[in-house]
């Protein structure tokens, strides 16, 4: 489950809801995997795992969720490349709210496509293949980081791809969400050049869902629409 984006200050009825990723995978011999769970953040500083950053007073982006192949044992740095190349699975967070103005609100994060903010650009949520759109408000979104807005709006959620800030330097906006990703036969080629995996670790089962859709709830039997709050990663034995 990807985090909700942030929310700060005036900034918080609208932020955008994580999305959620689900698969099966199965491991030949023990294995370790790292597990970075993406944080909702309750200021302008992006949530841990790829957030994108808004100016001061307004929301970071919501940080994804993920299950890769390597890491940093014990470290709390995400941002290295052995593991953004090495993520089997990924659930898209949402972007940073805006303010009291709903219509300014921050896209739902995760399925193949996150949703762009409620002010602009269109087509400003990460894909499969692409962060969101640059612009000169904007900056460094990317494979695994949401948008820093540069001016004064909140910033975009991360996942496989980011989410990008919005494109106007006024008040109220929210951030575009990230995409979410699974690791398979069909979806290895969505991978940039780097990829540390191999068909050993192709998920079965496997499927990426958006923010505004049902899927289950990390806890408890019920389901939710979106998911609010923290991150959650589940790991079950079949």
């Amino acid at each position: 489950w990807g985090s909700e984006g942030g929310k700060n200050g005036s900034y918080f009825k609208s932020s955008g809801k994580g999305g959620y990723s689900v698969g099966t995978i199965n491991l030949k011999e023990k294995t370790t995997l790292y597990i970075y769970v993406g944080e909702s953040p309750i200021s302008a500083k992006g949530g841990w795992n790829g957030g994108g950053s808004g100016a001061g007073g307004t929301a970071g982006g919501g940080g994804s969720t993920d299950i890769s192949l390597y890491g940093e044992e014990g470290s709390t740095n995400w941002n290295n490349s052995k593991h953004l190349f090495s993520r089997i699975i990924v659930a898209g967070a949402g972007g940073g709210s805006g303010t009291e103005y709903e219509q300014y609100y921050g896209g739902y994060g995760g399925g193949e496509e996150g949703q762009s903010s409620g002010f602009g650009p269109v087509n400003n949520g990460g894909t499969q293949t692409r962060a969101g759109t640059n612009n000169e408000y904007s900056a460094g979104q990317g494979f695994g980081i949401g948008g820093t807005h540069t001016g004064s709006s909140s910033g975009g959620g991360s996942g496989w791809y980011g989410g990008g800030a919005s494109c106007n330097n006024g008040f109220y906006t929210g951030g575009s969400g990230g995409s979410g990703y699974v690791f398979n036969s069909s979806t290895a080629q969505y991978y940039p050049e780097g990829c540390l995996l191999n068909g050993d670790f192709y998920l079965t089962e496997s499927s990426t869902h958006a923010g505004n859709s049902t899927f289950p709830s990390p806890i408890g039997t019920s389901n939710e629409t979106g998911h609010i709050g923290h991150g959650y990663a589940k790991i079950t034995c079949v």
